[in-house]
Formats: structure tokens, sequence, C-alpha cells
């Protein structure tokens, strides 16, 4: 998913994360959650580890059908040995 892309509504959308440590080393997560919010700041979906699908080390993704119009922000959030990460982007649906 590029920064700022469009869905229609019913769309599935794959949210994807990939978590690397501090040099660089992709690195799976101990604990990991998703949260998908709306335009107020909403969480309109949380999703835990055993939610995701582990595509490779350190990749994860979760395919969202989406049901509302709006613009959202997904968050993927983890805890590595290093410390915890935070990885996000946006996107809006639209209906057309």
């Amino acid at each position: 998913m590029t920064v700022g892309q469009e869905f229609v509504k019913g769309d599935e959308v794959r949210l994807k994360a990939t978590f690397k440590d501090f040099s660089g080393t992709l690195v799976d997560p101990s604990a990991m959650t998703l949260k998908v919010y709306d335009s107020t700041g909403t969480a309109v979906i949380t999703k835990t580890l055993s939610d995701l699908t582990r595509e490779g080390l350190g990749v994860y993704h979760y395919d969202w059908v989406t049901s509302a119009i709006g613009d959202f922000i997904y968050e993927f959030s983890g805890t590595l040995a290093d410390g915890a990460t935070v990885i996000f982007d946006r996107f809006s649906v639209v209906y057309h």
C-alpha cells in the first residue's frame, strides 16, 4: 500500500508491517497488536498476533474488508528485544 492510497467501500485492504531491529535485521515481535482508527481517532478494529498472517520473519499482514467510508490510520505495535516499535500508515475509503 502506498501512503494515502484510496479504496472503494467493500474492497479488501492488505494492512502490512515489516519489523526490524536497530541493526536492520528482520525480527519477530514477541507481542503485537493491529489497530485501525477512523478519522475521529476511534479504534474500529483491534487484532492481536494470533489474528495476523506471518509471511516470513518479521513480516505480517491482515486483510480487512472495508465496510465504512472515510479516512483511516492503521497501526501495528510490537515488542522487540531492543524496545517497542510502532508502524503506521493511512488510507481512505470512498464510495463510487
